[in-house]
C-alpha cells in the first residue's frame, strides 16, 4: 500500500505540489510559462526517480524487481531531462526576446548547474547501463562508478531545493501562489529530498553498497 511505503508516499506528494506549482501557468499561453511547467516536471520526475531505487521493502532486494525499479528510474530521469530542457530553453529564449541578460540571479546560476549536472549525470547513467563494456572496457569496471553517480545524483538534489527556493520567492510565483500554498510545496520538495538522503546514507551505513553490487550485476544478467 502506497500509505506505507514512505518512498512512494514522498513521491506522490511531489508530483501533487509540482502539478499545483504548474497548474497557474498552464492557463498562460507565453512562452515564460512552460518554464515553471518544464522545471516542475524535472523537479517531480527527477525526485521521484531518486526515490524509485530507495529500497523500502525486502521485495526490492530480488534481481528481477530491481531490474523494473531501473527502468522506472530511467524512464523518470529521461522525463526529468526533457522538462528541464523546456524550462531552460524557455527562459532563455524568453530573456533574448525582451533583451535582458543571462545568469544575473542565484536562481539561473542553480538553474544553469541543474542544466550541465542532470545532463551529465544522465549520460553517464546510459553509459553505465546500456553500453558498460564499449565505454568502461568491462562490467566490473562500470560497477566503480555506481557511488559516483549516487553521489552526483544527491548533489543534484540538493541544488534542486535550492533552486525551487529562490523560485518560489520569484514575482512571478508569489503573484499566483499563496504565501501558504509556497511554503509546504517547499517543505514537500525538501522532505523528500531529505527521505532520499537518509536512505542512501542509511544503506551506505549497514554495507548495503556491496549489496547494490551484487543487484547491478543481476540486472544486468537479466537483460
Amino acid at each position: 500500500m502506497i500509505f506505507q511505503n514512505p518512498t512512494r508516499l514522498a513521491s506522490l506528494f511531489t508530483i501533487l505540489a509540482m502539478v499545483y506549482l504548474a497548474a497557474p501557468f498552464t492557463l498562460e499561453y507565453r512562452l515564460y510559462s512552460l518554464h515553471p511547467i518544464g522545471m516542475g516536471l524535472f523537479i517531480a520526475a527527477s525526485i521521484t526517480a531518486a526515490l524509485t531505487l530507495q529500497r523500502s521493502d525486502q521485495q526490492s532486494k530480488h534481481p528481477q524487481s530491481r531490474k523494473s525499479s531501473v527502468v522506472t528510474h530511467a524512464g523518470l530521469q529521461i522525463a526529468a531531462l526533457l522538462g528541464l530542457l523546456v524550462g531552460f530553453a524557455a527562459i532563455y529564449q524568453n530573456k533574448i526576446n525582451k533583451g535582458k541578460k543571462h545568469f544575473q540571479t542565484y536562481h539561473s546560476y542553480g538553474g544553469l548547474a541543474l542544466f550541465i549536472g542532470a545532463l551529465s549525470v544522465s549520460i553517464l547513467g546510459i553509459c553505465m547501463h546500456f553500453f558498460p563494456t564499449q565505454v568502461f572496457g568491462t562490467l566490473l569496471k562500470s560497477k566503480r562508478y555506481l557511488s559516483i553517480k549516487r553521489y552526483s545524483g544527491l548533489a543534484l538534489l540538493t541544488i534542486t531545493v535550492y533552486t525551487t527556493a529562490l523560485g518560489l520567492i520569484s514575482h512571478s510565483t508569489q503573484e499566483r501562489i499563496s504565501a501558504l500554498a509556497r511554503l509546504i510545496i517547499f517543505l514537500i520538495t525538501l522532505g523528500s529530498t531529505t527521505l532520499a538522503f537518509w536512505n542512501t546514507f542509511f544503506e551506505y551505513s549497514k554495507g548495503s553498497s556491496d549489496l547494490d553490487l551484487d543487484d547491478y550485476e543481476a540486472v544486468h544478467e537479466l537483460k
